[in-house]
């Protein structure tokens, strides 16, 4: 008779709980990978509150499997933002245009951009190095306020 004897059925029970869990998480990872997939091939997103959730808290499962199945970061990122934005988008549009704005990281500008900084980021110059400019411009023609943002 050994001393853990009497802790077996304990023992077992956190073993057996252990692998219940593992497998539920699997399981659940696998459910996210093929709504994931059916979102990026049809544009329809299905439960996106869950989804969000799920590949937020299995982030690193997620992307492994993404991978595993021929599926590039990018893609991860970008269902990621989609989710973001469909549960955003309601509250999105009580806002008015006019109070709307837009921010654009500088890193999109071209290497050569003459764009100077000012106390509301970067001024383009609409100098059609990059396509900022042209982003820009039509979304100040919808009236959005657009920032190009430094560093």
């Amino acid at each position: 008779m050994t001393i853990l004897t009497p802790y077996l059925p304990v023992i077992t029970l956190i073993g057996e709980l252990t692998i219940l869990i593992f497998l539920s998480i699997l399981i659940l990872g696998f459910i996210l990978l093929i709504l994931t997939v059916y979102a990026i091939r049809s544009g329809n997103i299905l439960f996106p509150r869950f989804m969000r959730a799920g590949l937020l808290f299995l982030e690193g499962m997620m992307r492994g499997l993404f991978r595993l199945f021929g599926f590039e970061d990018s893609d991860f990122l970008r269902i990621i933002v989609t989710l973001q934005n469909t549960l955003n988008r309601k509250a999105f549009m009580v806002i008015p245009v006019s109070e709307r704005a837009v921010f654009f990281p500088q890193c999109l500008r071209s290497n050569a951009c003459p764009a100077h900084l000012h106390d509301e980021g970067l001024k383009c110059r609409e100098c059609g190095l990059c396509r900022v400019g042209e982003g820009k411009r039509l979304l100040e023609l919808l009236g959005y306020r657009v920032f190009i943002v430094p560093g």
